[in-house]
């Protein structure tokens, strides 16, 4: 019942602020009545109080019919009712929830020293004694800067001195705002955002970037940083640009390139991988 009050309190305000207002209104007429002196200020205040009874109405009926609303739909997601929107983020929390965990269940099954069936690809060829254990997709990213490249404007003005200087001091600041634009877009940051399919293998990460497969061997990789906390796992190589993965493919991910580069004892012990260790 508590939920409902939401909306039933703005309705029943309708009646009573109409009613108010009305009974106030006659008073101040009879008020007018008996002295005609006031007549004035009984006009203004009965203006003053038309708009105050009018905006209060107004902002009921919209608290009646937001909060009736989100009543409703509160109700029909308990029936299990959801809209098309409502639909498609249930699913994707539930992706997100299946690949933790899976996540939580190749870390258990490490404690227990059993390690995962591979499973079929087909497409990419593996290499020699290469095996597949995961095809899971998360967002790609790589960390890299540009040169920055702009074009430089130059009016030629003339006419009085005032013309001019306005013309040359327009030149500028567009100038200005160019360069630092371009020196912003260039500077080193993340880059080639896109949702990528990882295939995950005992030698690499297969992930197909734009339809073309691209290899990070676990043999070359310098540094792994999993961030569960973010859902994202990055990496670093001695002549590449940083590899970062965000989304729900992460975690295993994560947990899979750590038993790859420091073995079970690392999936185990590693601190950042405490969040789906079992226990």
């Amino acid at each position: 019942m508590r939920r409902h009050l939401t909306w039933i309190i703005p309705v029943v305000l309708l009646p009573v602020i109409y009613f108010a207002c009305g009974l106030v209104g006659w008073a101040l007429n009879l008020w007018a009545t008996s002295d005609p002196s006031i007549v004035g200020w009984a006009g203004l205040i009965s203006v003053v109080l038309l708009l105050a009874s009018l905006t209060g109405i107004v902002f009921c009926i919209v608290f009646a019919i937001r909060n009736g609303h989100r009543t409703y739909r509160a109700w029909q997601r308990s029936k299990g009712r959801l809209t098309k929107r409502e639909r498609a983020e249930a699913a994707r929390l539930d992706d997100a929830q299946l690949a933790w965990n899976a996540a939580v269940s190749l870390v258990g099954d490490l404690q227990q020293e059993r390690f995962p069936e591979p499973v079929q690809v087909w497409g990419l060829i593996p290499r020699p004694g290469e095996q597949f254990f995961y095809d899971v997709d998360a967002q790609y990213q790589r960390f890299y800067g540009t040169t920055a490249q702009w074009s430089q404007r130059s009016g030629f003005y003339m006419g009085r001195p005032g013309f001019v200087v306005a013309g040359l001091v327009t030149d500028a600041i567009a100038n200005s705002t160019a360069k630092s634009a371009a020196m912003r877009a260039a500077a080193e940051q993340w880059r080639e955002h896109q949702q990528a399919r990882i295939l995950i293998s005992n030698q690499r990460l297969a992930i197909n970037v734009n339809g073309q497969w691209l290899s990070f061997d676990f043999a070359a990789m310098t540094a792994c940083y999993p961030d569960l906390d973010h859902w994202a796992v990055t990496f670093e190589f001695p002549s590449a640009e940083p590899l970062r993965l965000i989304g729900k493919g992460s975690p295993l991910v994560a947990v899979w390139s750590v038993l790859a580069t420091h073995g079970r004892s690392g999936v185990l012990e590693h601190p950042s991988l405490a969040l789906v260790r079992p226990g």
